[in-house]
């Protein structure tokens, strides 16, 4: 990874950061977000073997970071076993 990619990276964790202390995330959400900040995108599966924990906190915690505008959920429909999370 050039510097250049490296010092932007870098900032949009400080802008990540700072936006998700004040809309009051815990600490598992806090490292989902950093993490997609660094991958771009994530399922539900990566995210329980990630971060060890069970699908409906994982469930929980996406449809936190989707309501305060961080990720957006990629599906073709509610139940879609492709679905997917990305960066906003």
């Amino acid at each position: 990874m050039s510097w250049e990619r490296a010092v932007l990276k870098s900032k949009d964790k400080e802008a990540y950061l700072e936006k998700a202390k004040k809309v009051n995330l815990n600490a598992r959400q806090i490292k989902i977000l950093l993490y997609l900040v660094e991958k771009k995108r994530l399922t539900v599966e990566e995210c329980i073997r990630k971060f060890n924990v069970i699908r409906r906190t994982v469930q929980r915690d996406l449809v936190r970071l989707v309501e305060h505008k961080f990720v957006r959920e990629a599906a073709k429909s509610k139940t879609d076993p492709t679905k997917y999370y990305e960066l906003l």
